[in-house]
């Protein structure tokens, strides 16, 4: 990995530099621009000047959005046809009647309503759009013979300008690129504006679409991410090897066994991730396929470089994580020591040498992190010493409990919404609530038959998913559609999918009615603020973030055609009134637990890692943490969020009668909490 770095230290003779690695990943990113991305841009400026050749023809067109659910949408096939046509040219350099025929037949196969195009059918058609290209002065008149995939054709090349532009774009494209992000072996540059910041030539934004300054308290919480460095757990390197060597049986798909041979190359570095927000403050680690908060493996995978001795509550601290990610997260924090603790005096734990044998033992486990968690455990034990004074690497995580109705139940005061999610007070001796047990009981009292069965059935794991979407404003739709996946998957009828969803969503409203409380008064405020010209939604969070959104109706613009995409530019670009008002809820939610987060982070003076609703420190810090997290949920909901999005929108502030009663939740009682994360 470190070859290209070591040959530019030896050419300059200086030694190992952020700006060197930095220099190193744009110049990769660079490397990976060429045609094809000249080609699409090129179509952007194109698409709209081309006549029509193809008749007022609608057709459906079918694709992924980036909830990853199937959308379908209608076309104009002469714009099809068109984006087809010189996208393709563009990036090859050329045209040929014959491989335009070829591409507008695949396009009709692959696509869903397209039918069959046959050769005869097709050719005149074909031809008529070569000749168009000729006439726009795309391409040449005279025809070029070439040999392109060891075939000999004769074709139509770009004209001289085209051709000479097709390259200027290219460049183009890779002078304004941003770096290609991986795990870096240097500390990233702290951010010091929303523009400057991992190395002097990353060419990367704070917050992707938003050069808003932020303040810097918010700076500092992204800059000390960035600081902590991460090595590759030994057992992770030895499962990554295992586990290449048998895709087969471990279902190892084409994405993981890139992680799996990428991983490998940072065994004896420490690493580090530059880190960026979204447009609502949360938080992302860039490093590619590799990040902290990625699957299972990546979590096991990136364990703190640096250990510190457990003192009086570390091996406790690693008890309750090794516990959670085995499957015993259900329990009272007691009963999962006690339950590691059965685990070594029996033995248990003493015969797991990898993950392997972790499958075979714990099958419900998160089987990586479990790994590592166990073998952590051996090694401090094997050590034969109290355990306070051995140092350890490993990140213990806590989890919130459904992080979304958490903060809806402090905004909204529903004590029912608070307890369900663990707001309230509680001891070790208690048993956290399962706010998705809970509403799947609750679900089958509003079925009957089909429905009852399989809610029964499936119990949490059907409820999940719909409860936590919930919890970040989902609406009724979207909770349907997951729910169809979710019974499609397991080989259910997906036509009772929106039954299903109405049983589910009636015991939200019964045992978690501050997700429709809040998402309510929203979106009627929303509602209200759009039909008075309100173009984009800006509010402030507790530790002073500035967020600001926006959403426009691209999607009529937008052509498709399977691997082919461009925008049509045709008019003024319209506010997608739709997406603005249902999107808002869950926007708040999110800068809210984004804001929760980093007051916990500058809170402590030691290194954490985030996972949005999950934050890991060493296990020395983690009663620590755990009491930061509560005093900055309070901090959190002391400061009116909601308040101040409704002046900015210059709508009325919700007044939720709930909070005002004395038996309202106050998010204060979370301090008491166990369970609010644990």
């Amino acid at each position: 990995m470190n070859t290209l770095i070591n040959s530019i230290q030896t050419a300059l003779n200086i030694n190992t530099s952020i700006d060197i690695e930095v220099a190193t990943q744009l110049d990769e990113a660079r490397q990976l621009i060429g045609t094809r991305q000249a080609a699409q841009a090129m179509t952007n400026k194109t698409l709209h000047l081309v006549p029509r050749l193809v008749k007022e023809h609608a057709v459906s067109v079918s694709f992924t959005n980036s909830r990853e659910q199937v959308e379908v949408v209608t076309k104009d096939l002469n714009d099809i046809m068109w984006l087809i046509t010189l996208q393709s040219t563009y990036e090859t350099g050329f045209v040929a009647k014959a491989g335009l025929v070829k591409l507008f037949q695949n396009w009709a196969k692959e696509n869903t309503t397209g039918g069959v195009w046959e050769y005869k059918a097709v050719e005149p058609i074909a031809k008529r759009f070569v000749k168009e290209l000729v006439n726009l002065h795309v391409v040449c008149n005279d025809l070029t013979v070439i040999t392109h995939k060891e075939q000999v054709m004769r074709v139509r090349k770009l004209t001289p300008n085209n051709n000479q532009e097709v390259l200027d774009t290219v460049e183009e494209l890779r002078l304004n690129a941003s770096m290609k992000c991986k795990p870096l072996v240097n500390v990233p540059t702290d951010w010091t504006n929303a523009t400057t910041g991992v190395g002097a030539t990353a060419n990367m934004s704070l917050i992707t679409g938003n050069k808003v300054e932020q303040p810097v308290q918010v700076l500092n919480a992204v800059n000390k991410l960035q600081r902590v460095g991460f090595i590759i757990a030994p057992a992770m390197l030895v499962a990554a090897r295992d586990m290449l060597d048998n895709v087969n049986e471990y279902g190892v798909d084409k994405e993981l066994e890139r992680v799996l041979i990428e991983i490998q190359l940072y065994a004896n570095d420490t690493v580090h991730f530059p880190v960026t927000m979204d447009k609502r403050g949360r938080m992302y680690y860039r490093g590619g396929l590799l990040s902290p908060q990625g699957t299972d493996f990546c979590k096991a995978a990136f364990q703190f470089a640096e250990s510190k001795p457990l003192g009086d509550t570390g091996f406790d601290a690693i008890a309750i994580h090794t516990a959670n990610v085995c499957g015993m997260d259900k329990v009272s924090i007691n009963d999962r020591v006690s339950w590691v603790m059965a685990n070594i005096d029996s033995g248990t734990f003493a015969s797991i040498t990898d993950f392997e044998d972790v499958i075979q033992t714990f099958p419900n486990a998160d089987i990586m992190q479990a790994t590592v968690a166990i073998l952590e455990i051996n090694r401090i034990l094997a050590l034969d010493i109290d355990p306070a004074l051995v140092s350890s690497n490993l990140v213990c995580h806590q989890d919130g409990t459904c992080n979304g109705l958490q903060h809806m139940a402090a905004i909204t005061g529903n004590r029912d919404t608070a307890e369900s999610v663990n707001c309230t007070a509680s001891t070790t001796n208690d048993a956290p609530k399962d706010i998705y047990g809970i509403i799947s009981t609750e679900a089958a009292t509003f079925a009957t038959g089909p429905i009852l069965a399989l809610i029964n059935k499936y119990g949490r794991d059907l409820t999940k998913n719909p409860v936590m979407i919930s919890g970040y404003g989902a609406g009724a739709e979207t909770i349907t559609a997951n729910i169809a996946k979710f019974l499609a998957k397991k080989g259910e009828n997906a036509v009772e999918a929106p039954a299903v969803s109405d049983a589910i969503l009636a015991a939200l409203e019964s045992k978690a009615a501050a997700v429709g409380t809040f998402v309510k008064a929203i979106k009627s405020r929303m509602n209200n603020a759009v039909a008075n010209g309100l173009t984009e939604a800006t509010w402030t969070t507790a530790d002073g973030f500035k967020c600001v959104i926006a959403y426009t109706d691209i999607e009529d613009k937008r052509v498709r055609a399977g691997g082919f995409n461009a925008i049509k530019q045709t008019g003024a670009t319209v506010l997608d009134e739709i997406k603005t008002i249902g999107a808002m809820a869950p926007n708040l939610i999110h800068s809210i637990d984004a804001a929760h987060l980093r007051l916990v982070i500058n809170k402590c003076d030691f290194e954490l890692v985030t996972v949005h609703d999950s934050i890991g420190s060493h296990a020395s810090d983690f009663m620590a943490t755990a009491q930061a997290i509560r005093e900055q949920f309070v901090v959190v909901h002391a400061y009116d969020a909601l308040a101040n999005v409704c002046e900015s929108m210059n709508v009325p502030t919700p007044k939720f009668v709930a909070k005002r009663r004395p038996n309202g939740y106050n998010a204060f009682e979370a301090l008491n909490s166990t369970y609010i994360f644990s």
